[in-house]
């Protein structure tokens, strides 16, 4: 039984012992062994210089974000790899001009102007509009006929869409999810019908390999166009709201189904290589198949020379690379 008198709320993370140091809270709500004896690394520490500390701090910072899930993970990982071997933060942060520039977010905001004109009965006005090579029409085709509960629950989904694409730089605008209730979302009896329809709608799905069973209010309410499969969960949810409730592709919730993530083999063997950067006597196999992105030689000599500053550094990304499965 879990003691609530000694658990804090940490914004963005839930709630995590008051004993765990927030540089884990993107890994676990309790510290474990492993995190104690990297903990006790850190205490030891003795800087060269102020600037020396503060750099490797910005680092430590960086690798508290860091999720595997995220459609950028593994360029992230790199450069955090490369980071800790220059002991500074190499990534700089982008203008609000280069963000909007990205592919990705692009793709969102193209995604946000496809369902809007749908919801207005516009198509006319997205006519030339794609969603990752998919012309707007054959996306929307996914919903089936027009009628007054989808309109609501697309328009709810463009909702969800409108506030990551806001959220992207800075906080604005306002979602309030279906968790929060029908006296929260809903201003007349219609919208309680549609309500009540929409977390009734029942979605047989896997999560990790596994049956699992949720509803439509929620899988809105968790789409995150952060994750790594945020394109095709999009098409499965329009695809539910059609009337599809067996999925034959399963919707990738953030931090969720690992083994299905494209860039699977490569964080596995980033994770041995760290492993074997700080740990002498830790030996591994390379996995059959494709190469992955950075040899362990490659990883090597990117971290460069060892340090008690970058061991600590080193072991906490390797620590901070925890999946759902067995590496």
């Amino acid at each position: 039984m879990v003691d609530e008198s000694e658990m804090i709320e940490v914004p963005g993370y839930g709630k995590v012992s008051r004993t765990l140091r927030r540089h884990w809270v993107n890994v676990v709500s309790r510290p474990d062994a492993s995190i104690l004896e990297i903990d006790a690394l850190e205490d030891g520490l003795r800087f060269m210089s102020d600037v020396e500390k503060s750099r490797a701090y910005e680092i430590r910072q960086a690798i508290t974000r860091f999720e595997w899930c995220h459609h950028k993970a593994l360029h992230r990982l790199h450069l955090l790899v490369r980071s800790i071997g220059e002991l500074r933060y190499i990534a700089k942060p982008s203008s609000p001009e280069e963000k909007r520039a990205d592919r990705d977010v692009k793709q969102w905001f193209n995604a946000l102007r496809i369902l809007r004109a749908w919801v207005d009965n516009d198509a006319d006005s997205v006519d030339t509009v794609l969603f990752c090579g998919i012309p707007s029409a054959e996306f929307v085709s996914h919903i089936g006929e027009r009628n007054p509960l989808k309109e609501w629950q697309v328009s709810r989904l463009a909702d969800r869409l409108q506030y990551d694409f806001l959220n992207f730089d800075k906080n604005e605008g306002e979602y309030i999810p279906f968790s929060a209730g029908s006296h929260s979302i809903c201003s007349n009896e219609e919208e309680t019908r549609f309500y009540d329809q929409t977390v009734g709608v029942k979605i047989l799905d896997t999560q990790d390999g596994n049956p699992r069973e949720w509803d439509l209010g929620t899988a809105i309410d968790w789409f995150a166009l952060c994750c790594w499969n945020y394109s095709q969960n999009l098409v499965t949810i329009l695809q539910v709201i059609q009337g599809q409730s067996h999925l034959d592709v399963p919707l990738i919730q953030c931090g969720q189904d690992f083994v299905r993530h494209p860039n699977y083999r490569d964080f596995v063997e980033m994770k041995h290589a760290l492993r074997a950067y700080w740990d002498v006597e830790y030996h591994w196999g390379i996995a059959s198949g494709d190469k992955p992105s950075l040899s362990p030689k490659d990883i090597f000599d990117i971290l460069g020379e060892k340090s008690a500053v970058k061991i600590w550094l080193v072991r906490s990304l390797e620590r901070t690379l925890s999946f759902p499965v067995s590496v």
